[in-house]
């Protein structure tokens, strides 16, 4: 079944002037403003002391921005048991955590050859792709942690353990729109 995604590449930042126009496009804050006057200033101000603090500043800011400015939207589907092999930790259930296991595979640009294995991501379901009425439970945000990869997977998406997947959904919706977060 094809699906409809988002693709946010992260390939190589694209020349100064483009970063701004993508930052001014990325951000959805307002407090984003003050990003594009520091980047302003390192561009004029390379060697004086206020171009040296900006970057820093810079850096303390999008540490301390909110999760959504950053999120990616994808869709999710459900998959398993079995959990193993997994991708990234074989036969070995013991980094999955307590169970019912809360983990998710990752498609094949997410896991960026195993680079996500053991990163956590809050996955909030945003509705049925389906169009069917909504899709999503009264708890429509679970944390999961990636074990393995998901090969038939769109990008960016994520398929969940079933427990994972019915604490944002109905099992019977199978696939659904969603924000995810690391």
């Amino acid at each position: 079944m094809p699906n409809s995604h988002l693709h946010r590449s992260i390939s190589t930042p694209p020349p100064a002037a483009q970063f701004l126009q993508y930052l001014a496009f990325q951000c959805q804050y307002l407090y984003c403003l003050s990003y594009f006057v520091l980047l302003q200033i390192m561009a004029v101000h390379t060697t004086s002391l206020l171009g040296l603090l900006a970057p820093i500043i810079l850096l303390l800011g999008l540490l301390s921005a909110p999760a959504s400015v950053f999120a990616l939207t994808g869709q999710a589907t459900y998959y398993g048991p079995p959990f193993t092999p997994s991708s990234c930790y074989g036969f070995d259930t013991g980094p999955f955590g307590p169970e019912p296991y809360m983990i998710a595979a990752a498609s094949p640009g997410l896991f960026n050859n195993r680079a996500a294995c053991g990163v956590s991501y809050r996955v909030t379901c945003l509705g049925a792709t389906s169009g069917a009425a909504n899709g999503c439970s009264a708890t429509p945000t679970v944390t999961v942690k990636v074990v393995d990869l998901c090969p038939g997977c769109t990008e960016p998406g994520i398929d969940l353990s079933p427990a994972a997947f019915s604490t944002i959904s109905r099992l019977d919706v199978g696939r659904i729109n969603i924000e995810f977060t690391r």
